[in-house]
């Protein structure tokens, strides 16, 4: 008797599931994708897509190939006190661009989202749903501040990282934070606080 849940002749069940999820996410996004949907499509049973991936964020982490947890990777930040919003999400974004094990499928992420509009809206979706939302949430910010202050930190790290404009790609990590932590902090912290 096949085991519950399991598709009926499928291998790799696995990749069955995260292939019918990176159609759907591409598609409708992470708000507007289910974990029913990505069962159905898959054609498993919920309870298998939880077995495998535990969260709907859990299925997109894998689904987009992101090399870090956003979870473990905000978690400092959404615990900070408001004047060290900054200097917390500096830090978190300077350790996954400076760690090669991290920054190798960041990047490709990043070139694939450049020139592939399922990739770009995967990657839309993870910022907007997953990233953005809860640090703007956790500093008091609006979405515009949030997304400005992603730019600021993307550019540096491209630029420190792929382009590697000196003295930047030389800078050390507390020289580093030392810059980018009062820019961020000033987008979302203290330019809220400036209109109130």
């Amino acid at each position: 008797m096949p085991r519950a849940g399991r598709r009926k002749g499928a291998p790799d069940t696995r990749s069955t599931i995260l292939e019918a999820a990176r159609t759907l996410f591409a598609q409708y996004g992470f708000e507007g994708t289910t974990i029913r949907a990505i069962a159905a499509s898959a054609g498993v049973t919920q309870g298998l897509v939880h077995h495998y991936f535990g969260t709907k964020e859990g299925v997109f982490v894998k689904a987009v190939h992101l090399p870090v947890d956003p979870d473990a990777l905000l978690a400092p930040v959404l615990d900070a006190p408001a004047e060290e919003v900054g200097e917390r999400l500096a830090r978190a974004i300077i350790g996954i661009w400076d760690d090669p094990r991290t920054r190798t499928p960041l990047l490709a992420l990043l070139r694939s989202a450049t020139s592939n509009e399922q990739a770009a809206r995967l990657l839309r979706s993870l910022l907007e749903t997953v990233v953005f939302r809860r640090i703007g949430d956790a500093a008091g910010a609006e979405p515009v501040q949030v997304s400005i202050a992603a730019g600021q930190a993307v550019g540096v790290m491209l630029l420190r990282y792929v382009v590697r404009v000196e003295p930047l790609a030389q800078a050390g990590v507390e020289e580093l934070v030392g810059v980018l932590a009062p820019m961020l902090q000033a987008t979302l912290v203290d330019a809220g606080r400036s209109e109130t």
